[in-house]
């Protein structure tokens, strides 16, 4: 399988050397291609837009001058006075004396060899081109300025040209940033435009520098590209080789929100990205103001200090825990952004004060004292998901198959936020409900052993504090002071959730203290149900900010943090400064200055439609508020909603089932551009997807029966479906079964392609053709998959996003 290469990281300042010929005459109509201006040594390139020049250049043998002055003669077609004439580094020190009507003299620089522009007014002719104007004919030519009399040279004056390319910049295209021009000459420099594209007019013809320079840029490379003399028949200036790409790079913003809380013996720093292609974070402590900024193009790595600043952190990460703070004491947290041509943002300061916490604790416990149900019989109890609230944050858990770690038969370790965690159970069912499930964002789930809860309402524990999930911080205490909690295991054993439990924390792992304000009587059943020990005082930051974007469009969904807040402010810019509210104003729907209030109230998702789709970037905030409108720390994303390549071939791939050794997949709906297909007619393998022509295969069929073909999974018959051949690996108890390979649905769009940005999926209901429950259908369904793609059908790159481990018993949408 081929995955997408990113491209290498380029130098901020490049030189080209371009050569500009001449061109047709302003009376000829001008159908030559544009010259590309080539270097087949390097990833870097620009390109040279064709020339305007109107005559080929003549010019005679050179003549050395007397007293370190080079004298010329230029045409009688030249109008009188306006001829300039300069070395090339010494504008101020170069003078043009006039003789007479056709001859001048360059003065006052020492002798030697000098790159000499001259320029002049043709009459008749029409001037005025933007940027560089007063004359319509120059050349840049190498002579010598020599002390003795070596006569006068006769200088023919081609019609000037131009220098054209376009720019691409990683992170946000700050275009803003980079100047195009050509140093040491008088010719004016100029800025590009927001697509990147520049074009230098007037340009005198022959070899010149091309410079693209960025503030702070720490690196310079020279690329030597030649424009070839024009054929003297069609009067064209053409070149040899492919055009290439120049990559820039935009310095980060400043970071935002930075944020601390005192934990015991610690301090928590978190914050938010700037973005423009912000790649980690250097966070320096000192004792009063920071007295010394980074240096640009240097990586702190390993270094210890930077001035009276201590180096603390260096990464991507967007919290760090200062665990060498002393109680009591204050102290100065500096926070620069960088990105990976070591710029740096401006400064982001904040001081904290370190204070004692008692709520450390290395040892936690979650006892359930109830479940919802007799659980079909099994008298049991089950949880899909645990967050928890940390230092001051909600934190993902990452118990993938990647990360974790096998302790001994009961105990896994993997990763709640950046903390390394362990988790064990009183009891589980078998290892397809191993304890690690519980700590997954999937629909996999922890199950108790049966027989351990009471058969009749409340269903309560037969032995008190018997049940119960375990987490250890090996490497140091901490301070859970929240917790989310989803139950059961949809759809058949949904009512098989806990409905009173609580917390306990213990610093030894023997001896056990209730946490104060964790115990809760409540469903947990069908959705999670999240809460503070201690109720918060102000609003939170809403939590699970996503954004999917297409053409001209940007949806966004979040959650809530359960703090104080009653609504959500959502607020779009195209400039990255952050929009910063005021306590206290309520903000209507509608523009604001320079930012727009996209959505304001209590839902948790907005869609935009009607953006431009010409690689603007927009950039979003977004805040909870309270009844007082006071407003939370934000959140902040981009995005730039441009249409979605697209792509002849598609694959949905199942990874794994649950456990069995075929997969059973009963339907599959597709997003085209942000925009569901509604219209799904296939007769056989050949068929159409709202009007768009697809044929559809499958990479086994169960016995080679075409009654279980692929392109089923588009019928909206119940009994219809794609059944592959026996190809997972079934192990009893264990759900991820068969990740060995993965079978497949290709889908090929033809000539035309498609763009496919999300997915809709349902594996089956586990029940037979009977109408009965069926283990083996049950077995059968996908538990993992994701989407590929591909442009000629033989090399494929995972889509970005598309993964899902969900186990598909229910309709399970991906969106990209």
């Amino acid at each position: 399988m081929s995955h997408e290469t990113p491209r290498p990281w380029q130098p901020l300042l490049a030189v080209l050397s371009s050569i500009l010929l001449l061109s047709c005459s302003p009376t000829e109509e001008s159908t030559g291609e544009s010259s590309k201006v080539v270097d087949h040594g390097t990833s870097q390139s620009g390109y040279s837009d064709k020339t305007t020049d109107t005559e080929e250049i003549v010019s005679a043998p050179s003549v050395p001058v007397t007293g370190a002055q080079l004298t010329f003669k230029v045409g009688s077609d030249i109008e009188p006075g306006s001829v300039d004439a300069y070395a090339v580094g010494y504008v101020d020190e170069s003078k043009v004396v006039q003789i007479d009507d056709t001859t001048y003299q360059l003065e006052g620089v020492p002798a030697g060899e000098y790159d000499v522009i001259i320029t002049a007014k043709k009459e008749g002719e029409t001037i005025g081109k933007s940027g560089n104007s007063g004359y319509n004919v120059g050349i840049r030519m190498t002579r010598h300025v020599n002390n003795d009399d070596s006569g006068v040279e006769e200088i023919d004056l081609p019609y000037t040209g131009s220098i054209s390319g376009r720019l691409e910049m990683v992170g946000v295209s700050a275009f803003d940033s980079i100047e195009v021009g050509l140093p040491g000459t008088k010719l004016v420099a100029m800025t590009p435009e927001k697509n990147g594209l520049y074009t230098l007019d007037n340009v005198p013809v022959g070899e010149h520098e091309l410079r693209i320079s960025q503030f702070e840029n720490p690196e310079a490379l020279e690329l030597v590209s030649q424009v070839q003399e024009p054929d003297t028949t069609e009067r064209l200036a053409l070149s040899i080789g492919a055009e290439k790409n120049m990559m820039f790079f935009s310095t980060p913003n400043r970071p935002a929100n930075l944020s601390g809380e005192s934990f015991g013996d610690r301090i928590v720093l978190s914050w938010a990205s700037g973005g423009a292609g912000t790649s980690g974070y250097l966070l320096v402590r000192s004792d009063g103001e920071l007295e010394q900024l980074p240096t640009a193009g240097q990586l702190y790595e390993g270094q210890e200090t930077l001035g009276n600043g201590s180096i603390l952190y260096l990464g991507s990460d967007l919290y760090y825990i200062d665990s060498t703070v002393e109680s009591g004491s204050s102290y100065t947290y500096t926070l620069f952004a960088y990105n990976e041509k070591k710029l740096y943002s401006e400064p982001l300061s904040k001081i904290e004060t370190a204070a004692r916490n008692p709520d450390l604790a290395k040892y936690y416990r979650i006892y359930f004292n109830s479940t919802a149900s007799d659980c079909g019989g099994y008298d049991t109890t089950e949880v899909q998901e645990l967050r928890f609230y940390i230092d001051g944050q909600w934190l993902s858990n990452d118990f993938s198959e990647e990360t974790r770690v096998k302790i001994d038969s009961q105990t896994y370790e993997g990763l709640i936020g950046a903390n390394r965690a362990r988790v064990s159970a009183s009891s589980v069912y078998n290892d397809a409900y191993a304890v690690y499930f519980a700590f997954q964002s999937n629909n996999n789930a922890w199950s108790a052993a049966s027989s351990v809860f009471r058969s009749s309402s409340p269903f309560d524990v037969k032995s008190a504090d018997s049940i119960y999930i375990e987490l250890e911080f090996p490497e140091g205490p901490k301070a859970l002071m929240g917790m989310e909690i989803l139950g059961g295991e949809p759809p058949f054993y949904s009512d098989c959730a806990p409905d009173n439990f609580y917390l306990a924390r213990s610093q030894d792992g023997s001896s056990w203290t209730p946490v104060a304000g964790s115990n809760r009587q409540v469903s947990t059943a069908n959705e999670s149900y999240r809460y503070h020990f201690s109720p918060p005082t102000v609003p939170l930051t809403p939590l699970d900010y996503k954004l999917s974007v297409n053409e001209g469009a940007v949806n966004h969904q979040w959650s809530s943090s359960l703090g104080t807040e009653i609504g959500y402010l959502l607020v779009r810019s195209t400039s990255p400064k952050p929009f910063e509210p005021s306590a206290g104003v309520v903000y209507d729907v509608g523009r604001h200055g320079d930012y727009e209030i996209v959505s304001w109230g209590k839902s948790l998702s907005a869609t935009e439609n009607g953006l431009l789709s010409d690689g603007s970037v927009y950039y979003y905030g977004l805040f909870s508020y309270d009844a007082a409108f006071n407003y939370s720390d934000s959140v902040l994303e981009r995005a730039v909603p441009i249409a979605k390549d697209y792509y002849r071939y598609y694959r949905f791939v199942v990874d794994s089932v649950i456990s069995g050794e075929i997969l059973q997949l009963e339907q599959l709906e597709l997003q085209f551009g942000g925009v569901w297909a509604s219209d799904y007619s296939f007769s056989s393998e050949k068929g159409s997807i709202d009007s768009r022509p697809v044929t559809v295969t499958s990479s086994s069929t169960y016995n080679n029966l075409s009654s279980y073909a692929g392109h089923f999974v588009f019928s909206d018959n119940d009994r219809e479906f794609w059944r592959s051949g026996k190809y997972f690996e079934s192990e009893q108890f264990s759900s991820h079964d068969g990740i060995r390979g993965g079978e497949y649905i290709e889908l090929d769009f033809g000539l035309l392609g498609a763009a496919i940005s999300g997915y809709r999926v349902f594996g089956n209901d586990a029940v037979n053709a009977f109408g009965f429950p069926s283990q083996g259908e049950f077995n059968a369904i996908p538990d993992k998959v994701h989407m590929e793609r591909s442009q000629d059908g033989s090399t494929w790159d995972i889509i970005p996003g598309s993964y899902n481990d969900n186990a598909l018993f229910v309709w399970t949408t991906q969106e990209w």
